[in-house]
């Protein structure tokens, strides 16, 4: 497969080209509405104009963003490569975040009230830790779990924060 010249190459180089995580490239560049894609053997490298070319590994985390449907799904292009963090490791996307730690598997915090209170309490370091869940409605309601408690949204747009 080809690696030109670009921005994705220059992502590909900076990860440690075919000895780097992501392995040889198993497909060219592919243009796509937004922005453009390269897979390798152990993920790809996605590019938009507003996102620049990040790496998303395979694993847990891409394992979500491929269940939202890529870019073109709620959370957009990645805006971050994985970063690791006491406990786990977490990417951020333009509508977003997936967290994910060995207890709680991969899990997405989209953007909206329920990740701002999550913010609000400290992300994963706060009190609630963790998500382990995507957001869920509950009757008339939108609720994530997470470690420590639980963060509701109402159908009014107002948001509550439970700990266990």
């Amino acid at each position: 497969q080809i690696s030109k010249n670009g921005l994705v190459r220059e992502a590909y180089r900076k990860s440690g080209f075919e000895t780097g995580p992501l392995g040889f490239p198993t497909s060219n560049e592919i243009f796509i509405r937004g922005g453009t894609y390269q897979n390798f053997q152990n993920g790809a490298i996605l590019w938009s104009q507003a996102t620049g070319a990040q790496v998303s590994l395979s694993g847990p985390i891409r394992t979500a963003y491929q269940s939202q449907g890529f870019e073109t799904g709620i959370l957009g292009f990645p805006t971050s490569g994985e970063v690791a963090i006491p406990g786990g490791k977490y990417q951020n996307f333009q509508n977003g975040a997936i967290l994910w730690s060995q207890a709680t598997g991969a899990q997405i915090s989209k953007n909206g009230p329920i990740r701002e209170a999550y913010r609000k309490s400290g992300f994963e370091t706060g009190p609630l830790g963790f998500p382990t869940s995507n957001e869920t409605v509950v009757g008339s309601d939108l609720v994530q779990q997470f470690q420590g408690g639980q963060i509701k949204m109402t159908s009014s747009g107002g948001t509550s924060v439970s700990y266990r």
